[in-house]
């Protein structure tokens, strides 16, 4: 549940779920389970803004995840750790950490290396570093494009159609707002209670992206 709770940004109820399970493992080996524990408790600091501790789970996740050869993950993890440094505004150390996400192979985190990318992307358009936001979107976008529909797709392609209107691209841009829409009603319609839509297009950016999906569509 604590994975769900931070697509919804309930940060209270991350907080919960993660000691219910501190108290549900006690002395128990937490096996596998451990650096996901790690990941999560990450992901609620972040969301917390408790960036130094976000820093040190994660840190944690990923080494707990290259121990059982886990790359994947390994690699997710270490992305969210430059989610860390840019929420910090360090700039130059989120830069290094994608940098060397991408030293690896593309092969064992597609996901990894989209997120990266798109990290990336927002880097140079906000002019953090010398890159080319459209190059960068495109790339993510490539990586994604076969993998399973996730909260990385819409936010690919809603960058793609942002970048694509500011330059002038209009059609490839409206294309672009039309498939941002629809990942995110798909995912809204996994949710029957209107309190929790509500809750999901609050957080993440999502319903400034949706509105804006629409307008550009009209």
């Amino acid at each position: 549940m604590t994975h769900v709770y931070d697509v919804l940004g309930d940060v209270e109820s991350m907080g919960a779920s993660l000691e219910a399970a501190q108290v549900f493992m006690g002395d128990k080996p937490w096996g596998a389970l451990q650096s996901q524990y790690w990941r999560m408790l990450g992901r609620f600091q972040l969301r917390s803004g408790s960036f130094s501790q976000a820093v040190e789970s994660f840190t944690k996740a990923e080494d707990e995840f290259l121990r059982v050869q886990n790359l994947d993950k390994a690699l997710r993890v270490r992305v969210q750790r430059a989610h860390v440094h840019i929420q910090n505004l360090d700039f130059p150390r989120a830069e290094e950490l994608l940098r060397d996400v991408l030293t690896d192979s593309p092969d064992g985190s597609p996901h990894a290396f989209g997120e990266a990318h798109l990290l990336l992307g927002r880097l140079a358009r906000d002019g953090r570093i010398q890159e080319k936001p459209l190059t960068c979107f495109m790339t993510a976008f490539d990586f994604i494009a076969r993998q399973p529909v996730s909260e990385l797709t819409w936010q690919i392609l809603f960058s793609l159609a942002v970048e694509f209107t500011r330059r002038g691209q209009m059609q490839k841009g409206r294309d672009g707002f039309v498939k941002t829409k629809a990942v995110i009603e798909f995912f809204l319609s996994h949710f029957q209670s209107s309190d929790l839509r509500e809750q999901y297009l609050s957080t993440d950016g999502r319903r400034g992206a949706l509105e804006e999906c629409v307008q550009a569509s009209n």
